[in-house]
Parts: C-alpha cells; structure tokens; sequence
C-alpha cells in the first residue's frame, strides 16, 4: 500500500519472481518492473528477466548499458557513497535505480531470499568443500594449500574441469578458486573456514597485521549450513547488499524495500530445518515450489547468475589509469591503511597474470579514491 508509484527489481531468479509474482496478486493494477541488460552474456540477466516479466503480465522496462556507461560512473564513486562500498555490482545498481525512478517512487528487490533460505551454491558445495578440509590432517592441508598456490593458471583449470563445470561458480577465474581452495585448507576452523571461502581475492595490503581480523560472531546454529546462513544474514547482507542497494537507490531519490525480511518471513525461514530448504542438490526449495505456482518451472530452472561486472579485465584496460593514479604511492601514503610497497607488490602481480587479485586492488582503488575525494588521512 502506498500513496507513490510502485514497482520491482526484477532479475528473473526465483526471489524477484516470487515477489513481483505476489505484487500481481495483491493488486489488479499493473506493476512495473525493471532490469537492466549487458553486452556479455555471463552477466545478462536481460531475457529471463523478460520472460518472467511476460509471464506475470508487467509492464516491463529493459534497458541495455554498454560497459561505457557502467565505466563512467567509477570516477564519482567517492561522491556517490559516505563511506567505501567495494562491491562492483554496485555500479549496475545505480543505474537500475536511476532507469525505476523515472517511472516509479518505491522498488520492491529480492534480497534476502539467498540467505535465508539456502540459495548461494556455497550452501550445498562449499559445505562439502570445508567438511572434507576439515577431516584431512593439518600437515597435509598445509602442503595441498601451498601446491594450489603455486600451481599455474592452466593446471587450476583442468583441476577445474574434473571437478565439474561451476563446481565453485563460473563467473571467477580457476586462480581464485584455486586460492580459496587453498583458503580453506589453511584455516584453523569451521568459521575461519568460511570466511576463507567468502573471499574473492587474498591480498594483504594494510600497514598492520593482514587486513581485518575474522571471528566467531555468530557461528552458530545445529548445521553447518545453518552456520554459514547465520554469518551471511549477520554479515553480507547488511554490511554489503543492504548497503548496496540503499546507497545506490538513494542516489537516484528512489526508495527501496525488501519484503522477504518481513521479520515474520525470516522468524519462519528459521524453523525450518535445512532437509525442507535444500532438496536434489539446490537450496530453496520452499521459495522454489512457491515460484513455480505463477510462473512455469522452466523459467527458474537455471543456472544463478551475479549481478556483477568484468571486473579484472576493466582493471587491465579502461581502469588501468584511474586504479594507478588512486594507488600511487604518495596518496596510499597519506591515506595511511595499506603499506604501499604491499599495494606496489600486489598491482604488479597482478599485471604479471594473478586475475584472483583483481577484487582487492579494486577494493584498494575505491577505498583510496574515497581518501582522495575528501581529503581523509589516517596517518
């Protein structure tokens, strides 16, 4: 209920599905949706949004974005956000927003659907990932780890291989994966194991100790995978897609919601136990049979794709300059968190073919170029 123009995100997953699926019942008004398409396919969430939008009777808005306009948004990061946010998708989420509030005031996402009800493929693979680490003996987890460290790139990827296509995902390179492997064999327990999982990049960049320090907060729960959900609403959610989202909207004068963090939803998603969220190998299946009452289970059926960008290759090419000139060593030197031999040491790995590298020199660039903006110094 509202007195403004309302409507919906709408990525064509299960979560944007369902909910846009109960606005058409609520209403016998036609609700809007939006989505946004780009040029590389791994990320063109474009054509399954539409299908669904078809399907539920939207009035639908696609508009597609060339890696130009998404590029011309990185210089005004600093300005756009009171405080860092390193997540790249944040880019797209910017331009969703500017393209929904030209038609409506408040925008309906799905966010929340993953963690709370078992969606991300870290759920059902990486907990067999860390339950196997965990029954391999320390000595032998220490040299595995340091033997996918130092494999080359094209070892990694016929490990890959045999492992099974998107056996950890397919939108990051065989040496991230291969390193969060190695990640996990290294870590001293189930906690610091999943947070080693989480990562997307290893990079110690700051003048102190290794960067931010992991611990047990909120490890607990009768599984592991209740753990690991726990941690994600506790954490990723808030800290990182919550604040996405609002600062992105924000920007644009558009308001957002999230219906499927209605406490009651949530206060249920937790008495079900992990046997009726996980089924034949995918999580959320409640949100899944739900889904499939409005639209047909062809629609859902495949694989979960990011909103994310091409990140490593940006930095190779048309962020190159602007990421140099955040780095260069008198501004890392003033700003005062990253040792700037370390942040030196990592751009020139990277150069020389580590693509794992590629989200924290990233997260580097937008902290510095953040510094920069304000003239902040923690010196």
């Amino acid at each position: 209920m509202a007195d403004v123009p309302v409507g919906a995100f709408l990525s064509g997953g299960i979560d944007s599905t369902l909910v846009v699926g109960m606005m058409t019942r609520a209403t016998s008004n036609a609700i809007r949706t939006f989505t946004i398409e780009f040029d590389d396919p791994r990320f063109n969430e474009g054509p399954a949004a539409s299908a669904i939008a078809k399907q539920l009777g939207t009035l639908h808005t696609s508009v597609q974005f060339s890696e130009g306009d998404l590029l011309a948004l990185v210089p005004d990061l600093a300005e756009v956000c009171d405080e860092p946010v390193s997540n790249p998708s944040f880019l797209p989420t910017l331009l969703l927003s500017e393209v929904a509030r030209r038609e409506v005031v408040v925008a309906l996402s799905g966010d929340g659907g993953d963690e709370l009800f078992g969606g991300y493929t870290r759920y059902e693979r990486g907990a067999r990932l860390i339950a196997a680490a965990r029954r391999i003996p320390a000595p032998l987890r220490r040299v595995s780890a340091s033997a996918l460290e130092h494999s080359p790139e094209w070892l990694l990827r016929t490990l890959r291989g045999v492992a099974g296509p998107g056996k950890l995902g397919t939108q990051h390179s065989a040496a991230d994966q291969g390193n969060k492997v190695a990640a996990v064999l290294r870590a001293r327990g189930e906690a610091e194991s999943y947070a080693a999982l989480l990562r997307v990049g290893r990079a110690d960049l700051f003048c102190h100790g290794s960067g931010p320090r992991e611990n047990d907060a909120g490890w607990s729960g009768p599984t592991l995978r209740d753990r690991m959900m726990l941690v994600d609403q506790l954490t990723y959610l808030p800290a990182d897609l919550l604040t996405k989202v609002d600062r992105a909207s924000m920007r644009a004068s558009l308001e957002t919601r999230v219906p499927l963090l209605d406490h009651r939803i949530v206060e249920f998603s937790w008495r079900l136990g992990v046997d009726i969220k996980f089924r034949d190998g995918q999580g959320k299946w409640p949100l899944r049979r739900l889904a499939e009452r409005m639209v047909p289970s062809a629609l859902l059926d495949r694989p979960k794709m990011g909103f994310t960008v091409p990140l490593t290759r940006w930095l190779r090419s048309d962020l190159r300059d602007w990421c140099c000139d955040v780095l260069q060593r008198d501004n890392v030197t003033r700003i005062g968190l990253c040792d700037p031999k370390r942040v030196e040491d990592v751009l020139s790995r990277f150069d020389g073919g580590a693509d794992h590298l590629a989200l924290p020199i990233w997260s580097a660039a937008v902290l510095h170029a953040w510094g920069q903006h304000w003239s902040i110094s923690f010196s």
